[in-house]
């Protein structure tokens, strides 16, 4: 008979193959007893040492001694977080900002180009924000400012995708222009005009597209993409709105003009004899009483010197 006082083994079916995730060496009696620590596995039995264990696989993590089955879904690294090869739990590393990271990650991947993440554990690629609109953002990008601005001529929007350089935005449409980092379109000013697009605000300023051509008025609410002529009773210097003849930068009291395209107030003619001309219009016959010999401006034209030196030779009937 086999001898049992000392706990040994008595039948031959007390003995059992070494389990898968553990290894016995000789005379071993409990198979928990020399289990594979945290972060290694072995689905092998009948090991004999440890030098037999592998390593837990990327994007999983072997939390617990003894694993025979690393890829059970328990194991799974859980997203948000990346598990490299011969990790110790399924949240060993949080995912980092401008990256995202799936269950199973073993390496985060990066947030694609126009977007960016400033904070941690993103979950998937939805977690990864639309770059800030007039920015550009490269691939990982981990700033609210993005990578840097959108070049001039430019802008960038909001809900544009794929803004990965600085000049990845869309170009400025005729009629606009934009600045460094533009979000949208800026139309052109009173007084500007851009007739092709693609065009930097001047001097820095919003709108402040190429100066309207002398003799051209640009004052399209939406922007001036073609200036149009100069219109009748007006004259228009370059980049100056359009004033009457007898108003703006040179006034001529007592001109008009029935002609378009004027680009200068020299351009405009004394008021008719008889008549008597406003805001460069003739407007019609001096009053009873009065004489309009020429440059009249009232229908009723004043005596006084300071009047008469402006108004011309104009005044009470004799």
């Amino acid at each position: 008979m086999n001898d049992t006082s000392s706990g040994g083994i008595d039948r031959l079916e007390d003995v059992y193959p070494c389990p898968a995730g553990h290894f016995c060496t000789a005379g071993s009696f409990n198979n928990f007893t020399n289990a594979f620590e945290k972060g290694f596995f072995s689905d092998l039995t009948q090991q004999e040492t440890s030098i037999t264990k592998n390593k837990c696989p990327a994007g999983f993590g072997c939390f617990e001694n003894g694993i025979a089955d690393p890829f059970d879904s328990k194991y799974e690294c859980t997203k948000g977080f990346y598990c490299p090869e011969g990790s110790v739990s399924i949240t060993a590393n949080q995912c980092p900002a401008g990256s995202y990271c799936l269950s199973g990650t073993s390496v985060p991947d990066y947030c694609p180009e126009g977007t960016y993440r400033d904070v941690p554990g993103a979950v998937n690629v939805t977690s990864c924000y639309n770059c800030p609109p007039g920015d550009y953002c490269g691939v990982g990008e981990t700033s609210t400012s993005g990578s840097g601005d959108c070049v001039a001529t430019t802008y960038c929007a909001q809900d544009q995708t794929g803004r990965d350089t600085a000049d990845s935005g869309v170009i400025c449409p005729p009629g606009t222009c934009c600045l460094i980092g533009s979000s949208e379109p800026t139309a052109c000013l009173e007084t500007t005009y851009s007739p092709s697009g693609e065009l930097e605000c001047s001097n820095n300023i919003p709108g402040n597209c190429l100066p309207c051509p002398a003799g051209k008025i640009c004052n399209e609410p939406t922007g001036t993409i073609a200036p149009a002529d100069c219109p009748k009773h007006y004259y228009c210097e370059l980049g100056q709105p359009a004033y009457p003849c007898d108003q703006g930068t040179n006034p001529k009291i007592g001109f008009y003009s029935n002609s378009t395209g004027l680009s200068s107030s020299d351009e405009c003619i004394p008021c008719d004899r008889g008549y008597y001309c406003q805001n460069g219009q003739l407007i019609g016959p001096c009053a009873a009483g009065f004489y309009c010999s020429s440059q009249a401006s009232s229908d009723q034209p004043a005596l006084s010197p300071a009047d008469f030196e402006v108004q011309g030779d104009n005044g009470l009937c004799p």
